[in-house]
């Protein structure tokens, strides 16, 4: 993800801090163990670890550290002699430990000086010294990005931070190739057997939950998708979203306890929301023309408001912002190849006060009965993973 800065006589681009996620946290201290994938050629790199409050002690890996600045709050770090040059996209991967007394987990952000725009302790971007922003970009926050595969085809969860529970993969999820013409680079790849819906536990898809980034009340997920020439939708079947609370508000399950909002292809590629959200809406809701509501699964939601192709990569975004609970003021966007292709305003997510959580990265033909199967093999790729807290998905991605 990058932005376009504008100097007196130049056209130079800088990336966002990325906030990072906290992978382990215990009493006196937390882990954090993530990678950072560069925007282009470094010979050589300084980053800076920035806190949202004073920690006592940081030992990282793969890195040294050479100074602390802003009272504990933002330390300073180095390369080491065998990774201090990285071509564009190559990912740098690190660890640290931080020591604190303080029981509230701080927000944690990184990024490299002269690459990524600074960023303060209370989570604020600040423009490169001598270059003008516009006010949209000034605002601008990535909270976690995933360009490609390259690097991880070993283990190719980990970027996700993926959780317990709600997981199945079963020889189809797999690191491939880009599939279009003239591409490079490695892209996630997911396979659909013929004849396996989501209830035949063999090569039916994928699914997991991973929490690449802190909760909040509001997200942005954008990605990347290319469905496999040739493609047969059939009659319908998910792709990831976001997802809150808990991880069981999927298959049938409701609760208070969580929600989610995947989205979903139907005959001809016909794309919608499909939301396990409260009961409890608008009046009228179930009976407006592109809402199709179901007691037993899941909500549609703006059915047929884009359409999915085959052969071609495609970018779809969706933004989340919570309602206050017990209140139909939550919002809805989707956009498709950038352009704002759903919004709602009244939309109640959660009865408590649950916070979007991360991604719900499910996608599987179904439908709970053999008529919903794919006719061939076939594959879905994915790439350009982005999580932000912006609400226009044309800044960041």
């Amino acid at each position: 993800m990058q932005f376009t800065l504008t100097f007196a006589a130049a056209m130079v681009t800088f990336a966002v801090a990325m906030e990072l996620p906290i992978s382990r946290h215990f009493t006196g201290g937390f882990q954090c163990d993530f990678c950072y994938t560069a925007p282009e050629r470094m010979h050589g790199w300084t980053a800076h670890v920035v806190f949202e409050h004073a920690i006592d002690n940081l030992e990282i890996y793969n890195a040294i550290l050479t100074d602390t600045r802003n009272g504990g709050k933002d330390f300073v770090v180095q390369n080491g002699d065998y990774n201090g040059n990285l071509e564009q996209g190559e990912d740098l991967c690190l660890k640290f430990t931080a020591r604190t007394h303080n029981t509230n987990l701080p927000k944690v952000y990184f990024y490299i000086e002269g690459v990524d725009r600074p960023i303060d302790p209370q989570g604020h971007s600040h423009p490169i010294p001598s270059t003008t922003l516009s006010p949209e970009l000034t605002q601008a926050h990535a909270l976690w990005m995933l360009k490609n595969m390259d690097g991880h085809e070993d283990n190719m969860l980990r970027p996700f931070v993926t959780q317990s529970g709600g997981h199945f993969d079963e020889g189809s999820l797999s690191v491939s190739d880009d599939p279009a013409a003239g591409q490079h680079g490695k892209v996630l790849r997911v396979f659909y057997q013929k004849g396996h819906y989501v209830s035949v536990h063999s090569h039916r898809g994928a699914q997991f939950y991973g929490r690449p980034t802190h909760p909040r009340n509001s997200m942005t997920l954008s990605y990347d998708l290319f469905f496999s020439p040739g493609f047969d939708f059939v009659k319908g079947g998910k792709l990831p979203g976001l997802f809150g609370g808990g991880t069981t508000c999927s298959g049938g399950r409701h609760s208070d306890d969580c929600f989610s909002t995947r989205l979903m292809w139907r005959t001809n590629g016909d794309g919608e929301v499909y939301g396990y959200i409260p009961e409890e809406q608008v009046s009228g809701f179930c009976n407006e023309q592109d809402i199709h509501c179901n007691a037993a699964y899941g909500n549609s939601i703006g059915r047929g408001s884009w359409r999915f192709k085959a052969g071609v990569w495609q970018n779809v975004a969706q933004r989340v912002e919570l309602n206050t609970p017990g209140q139909t003021n939550g919002k809805l966007k989707v956009w498709y190849n950038g352009h704002l292709v759903l919004e709602r305003n009244d939309i109640n997510f959660r009865n408590k006060d649950l916070q979007l959580e991360g991604i719900f990265f499910s996608t599987f033909f179904g439908g709970s009965d053999p008529s919903w199967a794919p006719t061939a093999d076939c594959y879905t790729y994915y790439k350009n993973f982005v999580i932000s807290d912006v609400a226009h998905p044309s800044i960041i991605g």
